[in-house]
């Protein structure tokens, strides 16, 4: 459980990382890139399932640290079953973002008759997704509600 001194912490720094979060995403990124390595289908498969189920294990935290009072009245069961599916849809939302961002930079190029492979419009395709799927998860992570 968290204790007091690591709420008051994780209030004054909330996009401050750890050493251990620096670990996980090196491990995520090569379990990735080994899928990528056993096959093409396996690493899609990989990348597209991986970073929405992080992503949804990190919000529901901090929805069940930060629910409002209205959910606290829920059985503990159900704020976490309300929490995992808001959090799995947010993370489902963020990766549509990133995709349909990506996609729609590779239509222009397309249309601009660029090869795709130049790096410039696939570091620009994934900056601008990055980008995207950043925005969705912003704008939909929890926070406290002011004291009245």
């Amino acid at each position: 459980m968290n204790t007091d001194l690591e709420n008051i912490e994780s209030a004054q720094r909330p996009w401050q990382f750890s050493l251990l979060h620096l670990f996980g995403l090196t491990t995520v990124v090569a379990v990735c890139a080994a899928a990528f390595s056993w096959g093409t289908g396996i690493g899609i498969l990989t990348v597209a399932l991986v970073p929405p189920l992080i992503t949804t294990f990190y919000r529901t935290r901090a929805v069940i640290n930060t629910a409002a009072p209205t959910l606290r009245t829920r059985s503990f069961g159900t704020l976490l079953a309300f929490a995992i599916i808001t959090s799995y849809v947010t993370s489902l939302a963020a990766l549509v973002a990133f995709t349909v961002t990506c996609s729609s930079v590779g239509v222009l190029a397309m249309g601009q008759q660029t090869p795709l492979t130049s790096v410039p419009i696939l570091a620009a395709a994934f900056l601008l997704g990055g980008v995207a799927a950043f925005a969705v998860l912003y704008r939909s992570w929890p926070s406290r509600l002011p004291p009245k």
